[in-house]
Order: C-alpha cells, then structure tokens, then sequence
C-alpha cells in the first residue's frame, strides 16, 4: 500500500507498434547467431504488418487486408525451426517474448488509435485501487490524513489520470494525490480458460470499484478445450474470440467478423454517453 502522494504513471500512447519494439529488445540482446538469423527473417515478414498498420491508419486502408496479413505473419510465426527443440540448435522456449500475445496488443493499439482521445492515456499502465484514508492517530492534529491505495498490475488500457487534491477544513495546506482511473482495461491471451477467468473476473472488479463505469474486454485466439466463459454476474464487460478452430483443433485465422465486432464495442463504449431525459423531446424515446 502507499502512503504518499502517488508520482503517477509513465507511459502515454504508445508509438509504433508493441511487437516491433519486442522484436529490436529481441534483436539487441540475443547472441546465438542462429536465433539472430531467424529474428531478422520474422523482422522481415513482420514488416508487412507494420506496413497494413500505417496503410489502415493513414490512407484509410481495410481492415481486412490488416488482417489477413496478420494471419500471414501468425502462420509463419508457427515454423517449427523458430521452435527450440532437441533437434534444433536454434530456437526459441515457447515462453519467449516474440510468442507472446503481443501482436494482438497491437491490433488493439491499431483499433484504439481510430479514436481521437484527449486527456486519457493509452498504453501499459496501472489503475489505483483500495482507496481509503489513512491515518495513526484519532484524533486529527496538525498533520492532514493520507490516502492509502494500491496499485494493480500492468494491463493495457485507456486511463485518465485524476488530481485529487484536498486540506483539513480550516487549514490553509493542501495535499495532492496522482491517481488512474480505469477507462478501458484489455486483457489479451493465445488461450483463455478457467484460472485467466478466475484472475481477470478478481482485476476486472477492482476496476469497477476504483471507476464504476470503465469497462474490461478479454481478448483471446480460443478458449480452453470445454471452458465457457460465463461472463453474467461479473466484472467482466465482453470476451472475443479472434480465432475460428482449424480440423486440428488448434486455433485458425482471425474472423474478420470477431475483429469487426470487437471495434464496433470499442466505439460504442468510447462514445456512449448518459441519457438525458430532456433527449425525449427530441427524439419521441428514451432508454
């Protein structure tokens, strides 16, 4: 728990794209040449995404062709040769960073980056959480109470920052606190089943606590063989599936229909705003 005035969080939007960044990170520490040569070809095909991206975000490209180059780059990614085994020399763990989720943070980040946001922040950071006023004594002297609050992991997400700011009645100091409120909170997985349930459903209600109204979407290729995620009753505002199963049961390409649908969710809850009665008079209806 902190005790003192937060110093906020760094961050901002985030520039470029997140898998190229773990790709250069990749690039710069890794000393087997055999696992160089094969980052500088997956840099390669990766540079087709990241020119569907600008194409999408700057000329006003389709987002189908983005996609279907991100399942291009996918299919490619799953080499076994990129794969350490004992037959390779090279390779990678299957924990490494360029297997990770990261590409579908991106296609988030290109889906987010439609969307002209001032004052809220874009990007990995932290929400606050558990606020409440702390003080050792019981009676109140001289010295104003804090604010207690935790911080929650790093996610994802759309957050606006809140100066909150504050004097004992009477007193002429104030003291100022940094805290982030959860807007849009995304939580990305290759495979989603019960545990990530269980851990996002525990976040994604913190999140409503600190701010009622933000919103947590999980994001995932396929679930878990037999988990159904039941999201009623929950923290949790949507689950996509990206991915249709392909005749292995493995997770296939991207539905442009799932990726469709999830930035029509985006727009709606980054735009929804509340009802006015007076709207009647206008509109012959009211919800």
């Amino acid at each position: 728990m902190s005790r003192r005035p937060s110093a906020g969080v760094p961050g901002g939007a985030v520039e470029g794209l997140i898998f190229s960044d773990i790709l250069q990170k990749a690039l710069k520490n890794e000393k087997n040449p055999i696992n160089r040569m094969y980052l500088n070809e997956i840099n390669i095909k990766w540079k087709k995404v990241e020119m569907a991206a600008e194409d999408f975000k700057t000329n006003g490209g389709s987002l189908d062709t983005l996609i279907s180059t991100l399942n291009e780059f996918s299919h490619d990614l799953q080499n076994p040769k990129y794969h350490q085994s004992i037959k390779n020399k090279g390779g990678f763990r299957g924990g490494a960073d360029i297997f990770s989720a990261g590409y579908l943070d991106d296609l988030l980040n290109i889906l987010m980056g439609q969307h002209p946001i001032t004052g809220a922040r874009w990007g990995y950071q932290k929400f606050s959480t558990h606020f409440k006023f702390y003080q050792k004594r019981l009676l109140l002297d001289d010295r104003p109470p804090t604010i207690e609050f935790r911080e929650s992991p790093r996610f994802l997400m759309l957050a606006q920052q809140i100066d909150l700011q504050f004097r004992l009645a009477g007193r002429r100091n104030f003291t100022k606190y940094e805290l982030q409120l959860p807007i849009l909170v995304f939580h990305t997985f290759h495979t989603f089943g019960e545990e990530d349930f269980i851990r996002v459903e525990y976040f994604a209600r913190l999140a409503k606590q600190t701010f009622e109204l933000g919103k947590t979407l999980v994001v995932t290729e396929s679930l878990s063989g037999g988990f159904i995620p039941d999201v009623s009753g929950t923290g949790i505002d949507g689950v996509f599936v990206l991915c249709r199963p392909s005749k292995n049961g493995q997770p296939g390409d991207l539905a442009p229909e799932v990726v469709k649908l999830l930035d029509r969710k985006i727009h709606t809850f980054l735009h929804e705003r509340e009802a006015d009665p007076r709207d009647i008079l206008k509109t012959g209806y009211i919800d």
